[in-house]
């Protein structure tokens, strides 16, 4: 999936302009229709760990996953997550994963199968233009019977998954490009010329889902520089528990 997961990051990118010219704060998000409604089932939350893939681009084609930034992002985004979700007033749930899936294969499935079937919805919204508008469903989002099968093992009213994806270009890689948008802009009109794109790029995405529904509470996508600091930006509109001293919906 790493694969297919760049190809995404790279056509988001390119729909943009580039990483560097997009709005910083730009939100890509969805709310529940009823979401202070479905928030009173959900008291805790479990994070199930997030999916990272960072790769290091060359003209050659021999590419790399850069193991290291990948656990440094893993840690972040574990951390990040944990202390946004204690801020808004949820309950967290802890459940060791790794040890899950050693006992039980089919539990690796279950995860996996969560994470493609909201891809298969965020889709389907991001077609039907349902995406950035906030609050504008008139009709629950049902994601993945597999995440009952998650709550249930676990305990938790809910689970948060998050999948991050990002690219360093080589020197070599980057000049390239450069050269090729310098030639092409000789050969344009204003109009029509392009800018070259940057060094290193990422996207997040980010979901909150009932675990007694399986439906979708909030969701957000943030796409820029790479920097682990987008976990922040995506989850700066995490809506509050509504049994939080402090409840309200961002």
């Amino acid at each position: 999936m790493k694969y297919s997961a760049l190809t995404i990051l790279f056509c988001v990118i390119l729909i943009s302009g580039c990483a560097s010219n997009t709005t910083p704060n730009a939100k890509d998000q969805n709310m529940h229709p009823s979401l202070l409604d479905e928030l009173q089932r959900i008291k805790t939350v479990v994070i199930i760990p997030p999916i990272v893939d960072i790769r290091f681009l060359t003209l050659t084609g021999e590419d790399e996953d850069l193991v290291s930034d990948e656990n440094q992002i893993i840690n972040y985004i574990k951390t990040t997550t944990r202390s946004h979700l204690e801020k808004a007033g949820y309950g967290i749930v802890e459940y060791n994963f790794d040890a899950a899936k050693s006992n039980d294969t089919n539990f690796t499935y279950t995860i996996t199968k969560v994470y493609q079937d909201f891809y298969r919805v965020k889709s389907d919204l991001q077609a039907k233009r349902r995406i950035p508008q906030l609050n504008t469903n008139s009709m629950p989002i049902y994601v993945s019977e597999a995440i009952h099968d998650i709550t249930h093992k676990v305990g938790a009213d809910a689970i948060l998954i998050s999948r991050f994806s990002g690219y360093k270009k080589s020197v070599a890689y980057v000049a390239k490009e450069a050269g090729a948008v310098f030639t092409q802009n000789l050969l344009t009109t204003n109009r029509h010329r392009r800018k070259a794109s940057t060094a290193n790029g990422a996207i997040i995405d980010i979901a909150l889902l009932d675990g007694h529904t399986g439906e979708l509470l909030w969701t957000n996508s943030r796409v820029d520089f790479l920097s682990k600091s987008l976990a922040d930006k995506a989850l700066s509109t995490l809506p509050q528990s509504v049994y939080s001293d402090s409840a309200h919906i961002n």
